[in-house]
């Protein structure tokens, strides 16, 4: 196994690019969200976005135009809107409606919803972002942006139970994991699981970065030059002891939203070289497994500069220095206790 590097500041940077204020919320970055939210708009009132002149429009982490953007949605996108709140005003309108299928918010300026102003009995977002009331994620005395809370609550529930060992060891792996992710700035993506990223640049699902380039990819953050793949395959072995790795790659690609039988999902699990250890990687459980000793021993044990930075959002709030990350990695710990099955 290689010495580890970091993607450090630029693509941390990256992650928050085009953050700024712009009043108008319209963006032409072209690049439509991962997730399928049909099934998360199930029983949610059913908008449209519209108005924007085909400009599409931003998904930002919190009601304003200052809130990271999480994505992108293009004009005429149906949408389900679980609770609305008040934020920015943008063209007139301080309302902004929250999306669960995206972990994040959109101004009301751009979306149809047949009212002008709030819905009749809709109702108002609670503290993380949905309009259930569900109590506030607060790590390191932060509270969890929508879409940071969404992907903590998915670890707790999916990736947990699947990693080996007992229950306290398992927390502990995944909470180490996770903080790295949530300081990376992955979990502020609207979807991490098909993440790649080469020297700050988001890249397709079938991309290999080029030797030499900081290669991080999937929701653990992990950059898959520092790992062989003979050692990601046993690693998929231990995890899912009995099942085939085109299985377990399988099984990577469909929870990144590639469907069976797409031509994205044939041609990863009929992946080799960089391209399969890549996504093996991007496989929840073998990534949190394969990732956990690096974020130990460098970290942790160590404090190697990487681990830490106070000049960069969300690194500054989770881990600006060491003492703040064993605090975060010890709130987290104690956040998938609760929520994990």
């Amino acid at each position: 196994m290689h010495p580890s590097r970091s993607l450090v500041a630029i693509a941390a940077i990256a992650l928050l690019a085009g953050c700024g204020g712009e009043e108008s919320e319209l963006d032409t970055m072209g690049e439509q969200l991962v997730e399928d939210p049909a099934a998360a708009q199930q029983a949610l009132t059913t908008a449209k976005i519209w108005f924007t002149d085909g400009d599409g429009v931003n998904v930002r982490s919190t009601p304003s135009t200052s809130g990271t953007i999480l994505g992108w949605l293009a004009e005429g996108t149906s949408v389900g809107i679980e609770c609305q709140t008040t934020g920015t005003t943008v063209n007139g309108t301080n309302i902004w409606d929250y999306l669960p299928a995206y972990g994040g918010y959109v101004t009301d300026a751009y979306v149809l919803t047949g009212y002008d102003g709030f819905i009749p009995g809709m109702p108002m977002c609670g503290a993380s972002g949905g309009g259930g009331g569900s109590t506030s994620l607060v790590v390191n005395g932060n509270t969890l942006n929508a879409s940071q809370d969404k992907w903590v609550r998915w670890i707790a529930k999916n990736t947990v139970p699947k990693l080996t060992g007992t229950r306290d060891q398992r927390l502990t792996k995944a909470s180490r994991v996770t903080w790295w992710s949530l300081k990376e700035g992955v979990l502020d993506l609207a979807s991490p699981l098909p993440y790649s990223n080469c020297n700050g640049t988001y890249v397709g699902p079938l991309s290999v970065c080029a030797a030499g380039y900081a290669w991080q990819a999937g929701i653990a953050g992990i950059q898959p030059r520092d790992h062989y793949l003979s050692d990601s395959e046993s690693t998929a072995g231990l995890v899912y002891p009995g099942v085939a790795i085109k299985d377990v790659l399988a099984k990577a690609a469909v929870t990144a939203g590639y469907a069976a039988g797409t031509s994205t999902y044939n041609s990863i699990v009929a992946s080799t070289g960089d391209l399969r250890n890549s996504w093996l990687l991007r496989e929840q459980a073998v990534a949190f497994t394969k990732q956990e000793p690096l974020v130990t021993y460098q970290c942790i044990t160590n404090s190697e500069v990487w681990c830490y930075s106070s000049g960069w959002y969300p690194s500054s709030a989770y881990a600006p220095n060491k003492s703040a990350a064993l605090k975060a990695i010890s709130d987290l710990k104690a956040i998938l206790d609760s929520l994990a099955p």
